[in-house]
């Protein structure tokens, strides 16, 4: 939802309490009076016109959260489980911080890093994120292997 749309979803909720409000001070007695009839009858239906907007719009935002729920619970259940089979295997990740220097401008990027050792030689997996200025993020994974890690 943009701010334009934000913008217009709280109008049309203030909308929605004024008419309210203008509902609230009407008497039975304003009806017999001429127009009023239909002044009530214009009031009440743009009333639930805004009822009907803003209801919409949450009912969207309702959608979008729910969805948004559960992407981040599959990701969190696909964190859970690599760390359990990491477990499994007595394997423990590690944080690294790295550090490139280029020119007069240095960069720090976070990685993640396990060592597996297998027969006589290791190996040192690395996993991150690498950014690049104007273009999407893409996944990096490194492998080194040497005898001696």
């Amino acid at each position: 939802m943009n701010e334009i749309e934000v913008e217009t979803t709280i109008a049309t909720l203030r909308r929605l309490c004024a008419r309210l409000e203008t509902l609230r001070h009407l008497e039975i007695a304003d009806l017999q009076l001429p127009g009023q009839q239909e002044h009530y009858e214009h009031t009440l239906e743009d009333a639930y016109a805004a009822l009907d907007q803003v209801e919409t719009t949450l009912d969207e935002l309702g959608q979008e959260l729910e969805y948004e729920h559960q992407r981040l619970e599959r990701c969190s259940i696909r964190i859970m489980r690599s760390r359990e089979a990491l477990a499994a295997l007595n394997l423990a990740p590690v944080t690294l911080t790295v550090t490139r220097w280029t020119g007069n401008h240095t960069e720090q990027r976070a990685l993640t890093a396990i060592c597996i050792k297998r027969q006589s030689q290791s190996i040192l997996v690395i996993s991150g994120i690498q950014r690049k200025p104007q273009r999407k993020h893409k996944h990096i994974l490194l492998i080194c292997s040497s005898n001696k890690v």
